[in-house]
């Protein structure tokens, strides 16, 4: 349970071991909650954060915001100036690492709209869902609802041989473009 003033409490749905990855959601849903307001839907996190494989230096906390209603721009740039004081103050927590996107409900049911993309080489504006269907399935089954409702039963199913498929595409990929002989050296 975390405070936010003497009348709003914002409540975790999840409790991670690593307290300095709990300060960061916190700041980071309190920051969304008070910009997004009453078109925040829900918090997810999935990727290396929940297989304690989160790694400073090269890793990303990531997440899905889902809205009700397309961003304005003012939510834009309010969000984007809350990533730059992330980057530039908030230097004892993972907050620098946060990756993800702000995608509204039509969006993720593939029409268009206005989302917004936090990337490890800047922000960029949506008109459309960017997330491929391995990301949106890895959402889906693997990730946490850190806050709000289920959002499940509107993300796209994926079957299995498209998932085949993906990982076959993605290992030509790593084999033309990958570098140094690690295994993260495709980033």
């Amino acid at each position: 349970m975390i405070t936010l003033n003497h009348k709003e409490t914002l409540y975790l749905i999840y409790h991670f071991q690593d307290e300095k990855i709990n300060r960061t959601l916190s700041l980071f849903l309190k920051d969304i909650q008070y910009v997004l307001r009453d078109k925040l839907t829900s918090v997810y996190i999935y990727g290396s954060a929940l297989h304690n494989d989160l790694c400073p230096g090269y890793g990303d906390l990531d997440f899905l915001v889902i809205v009700n209603s397309n961003l304005t721009s003012n939510e834009i740039e309010r969000l984007n100036m809350k990533r730059s004081t992330y980057r530039m103050e908030c230097t004892d927590l993972y907050s620098h690492m946060l990756e993800g996107a702000f995608l509204p409900l039509t969006l993720i049911q593939s029409e268009a709209g206005q989302a917004l993309w936090w990337g490890t080489k800047g922000e960029n504006i949506w008109s459309k869902n960017q997330l491929d269907l391995f990301t949106m399935y890895t959402i889906k089954n693997q990730g946490l609802l850190l806050y709000g409702e289920s959002q499940n039963h509107i993300m796209p199913a994926i079957q299995k041989e498209e998932i085949r498929r993906y990982l076959l595409d993605f290992s030509i990929c790593m084999r033309e473009h990958g570098k140094g002989g690690s295994l993260h050296s495709i980033d």
